[in-house]
């Protein structure tokens, strides 16, 4: 596991990888994996052709499906840990200062007061197991990390999420889920990540996430 640094110390020193010794994971198989579905055309391009440079460049791409990372979109969208903590750390003042959050923040939050104890220790459950599982996948793989899009879509136009003039919050929900499922994955098996720009230049940007598992992040930098 990488040390956390105290106060003053210098940073790591980073060794940067030859592109010929790195082996990396593309969740990329009929059918597809879920991060690699729904994607925007712009996002698809872009990413296949970084994926075509890193592999002229000698980078090995393993292309198999990762099963684990359905089941931490699954837990993200419906069982969110991250519901219950915000409202943990947030209730007094949604309570006594709701009025001053943005509206759309606010409730997310607020659903966290519905997760009673049970819930909350179900979906940490099933966190371990899919760290334990993609932990598993990665070393019996002997792979340095994951990739796919950070963001399966390009930034909406506003009126994406907006009905009338008015903003319209399941639009916004579902706009919500699908700029953050992706990222989400990488939290729910309590990895680390970097995103890198593939867009190219003048195009709207798209993000190649590179994730390995939790501890590993001067190792991931190196990648």
């Amino acid at each position: 596991m990488s040390a956390r640094l105290k106060h003053g110390e210098p940073l790591p020193t980073l060794n940067p990888r030859d592109a010929k010794s790195i082996r990396l994971w593309l969740p990329e198989s009929v059918p597809k994996s879920a991060v690699m579905q729904d994607l925007d055309d712009a996002v698809a391009a872009a990413f296949a052709r970084a994926v075509e440079w890193l592999e002229a460049d000698g980078v090995v791409i393993k292309r198999a499906p990762l099963d684990a990372l359905q089941g931490c979109i699954d837990l993200f969208s419906t069982r969110a840990v991250a519901v219950f903590e915000a409202w943990q750390a947030h209730r007094v003042r949604l309570e006594t200062r709701g009025d001053e959050y943005d509206p759309f923040v606010r409730r997310r939050m607020s659903a966290g007061k519905n997760i009673d104890a049970e819930m909350r220790a179900q979906s940490y459950r099933e966190k371990l197991a899919l760290t334990a599982a993609v932990n598993r996948a990665i070393d019996e793989a002997g792979v340095d990390g994951l990739i796919y899009p950070s963001v399966q879509c390009i930034p909406p136009p506003i009126a994406d999420a907006t009905d009338d003039g008015e903003t319209d919050p399941a639009k916004i929900a579902a706009i919500n889920f699908r700029c953050l499922r992706n990222a989400a994955t990488v939290n729910y098996f309590d990895g680390c990540a970097v995103s890198l720009p593939c867009h190219a230049f003048g195009d709207a940007p798209v993000g190649l996430m590179v994730s390995a598992v939790h501890g590993n992040d001067a190792e991931l930098y190196e990648v």
